[in-house]
């Protein structure tokens, strides 16, 4: 076998256009065989790589039958399997900043194309957990670890695939927006064309005057331009603290729209906001922070399940339901407004699994929102220290 598994691994990386998620060797027909498992979005796929060449021999729906969904991943029988990171993971960190205890416990884990919110107050340590990820601060214990590797030890191999969009953003006032992402872009070796630079920055909806100076910006447009920068590099992990600073609610659609299709992409998004709609709209897991430790991490409906609390939605319909329309075990309609009704899911019950009965039984849902209410209070009780 001449192909290694990094080789096949960037094989099947560049046939789907996803991201490993596990390699490894199998026996088929008395054969030796590489296979890789990619994800792209929510999109899994298996590739088959001839383990001589390194050819792309086959690529198929992955079958999940029989493993559980990211991030507790677990080996198929009878394959060796090299086992592919998380983008970012962090366990029990502890940290120290002067002497003084800042992080205490600290957990989080992240994998391609997930959006994940950290939350907490003012000085719960998200900043300081962000800087420990980046490598910037040395942890006193546990472990940190990004693309499975360490970024004290190994910082520029991180660095070069992470976007960063810090809360407070300096910029050259002298430059204007293409001459300032080319700056950043010859930082990262590559070098940009006049046409692709103002490509990146319509790409976050950014279209100053020519010549503009970022001086004149305003603190939106400065908003946009840190974004374009954070994405300057194509990078597998996007770190981004309170990016909708300064947007007005078009702009904060737009950075919504942006991320969701990174995401579906199998870009990591990392998103540390005090925002709970950014949340709502966005993220598939939480953590939240309370001085300096991880007091509660998961899917939102998992957490606020957890509180025994319904968790409400609001579904907007095409025509109004039936009078006749039964309604499934573990939903209510607690208020009708027009084409909007707002209803309750029961503790424990999955939105995914009950949005695909309604849809099957006919529902005419146009769209469905999250009510911020029940991580709001989840919330709320979490970092004021009184039981939900």
């Amino acid at each position: 076998m001449r192909t290694t598994l990094p080789q096949a691994i960037a094989a099947a990386e560049q046939a789907t256009g996803g991201r490993a998620i596990e390699a490894g060797v199998e026996h088929e027909n008395g054969r030796l065989t590489l296979k890789v498992e990619t994800q792209k979005g929510t999109e899994r796929q298996e590739v088959t790589i001839n383990p001589d060449t390194g050819a792309v021999l086959h690529v198929a729906a992955a079958d999940e039958t029989d493993r559980p969904a990211s991030p507790a991943r677990a080996p198929r029988a009878g394959r060796m399997v090299q086992e592919i990171p998380m983008i970012l993971e962090i366990n029990d960190l502890k940290l120290s900043i002067a002497g003084t205890p800042v992080l205490h416990d600290v957990r989080l884990s992240l994998d391609a194309g997930e959006v994940y919110g950290l939350l907490g107050p003012n000085g719960a340590g998200k900043s300081t957990t962000i800087a420990a990820a980046l490598g910037l601060l040395p942890a006193d214990g546990g472990t940190v670890a990004v693309f499975g590797r360490d970024p004290r030890s190994e910082p520029d191999a991180v660095r070069a695939r992470i976007g960063v969009l810090p809360e407070r953003n300096g910029f050259y006032d002298w430059m204007n927006g293409p001459a300032y992402l080319g700056f950043f872009a010859a930082l990262y070796g590559r070098e940009v064309s006049t046409t692709a630079l103002e490509a990146m920055l319509a790409r976050v909806g950014l279209a100053p005057r020519p010549g503009q100076r970022i001086g004149t910006y305003s603190r939106g447009m400065r908003q946009r331009l840190g974004l374009a920068r954070a994405l300057i590099a194509e990078p597998k992990l996007l770190v981004l603290d309170e990016p909708t600073n300064g947007l007005d609610p078009r702009g904060r659609r737009d950075v919504h729209d942006l991320l969701a299709r990174l995401a579906r992409n199998g870009t990591a998004v990392l998103l540390c906001t005090h925002l709970l709609d950014d949340v709502e709209r966005l993220c598939d897991r939480v953590g939240i922070l309370v001085g300096g430790r991880s007091v509660a991490e998961g899917s939102i409906a998992e957490l606020v399940a957890g509180t025994g609390r319904h968790v409400r939605f609001a579904m907007h319909l095409d025509r109004p339901l039936g009078p006749d329309t039964v309604l499934p075990e573990g939903l209510r309609i607690v208020a009708r407004d027009g084409p909007w009704i707002t209803v309750d899911l029961a503790p424990g019950t999955d939105p995914a699994g009950m949005w695909r009965a309604l849809l099957f039984a006919g529902w005419p849902i146009r769209e469905i929102h999250r009510d911020a209410d029940g991580l709001e209070a989840l919330y709320l009780a979490l970092t004021e220290g009184n039981a939900p």
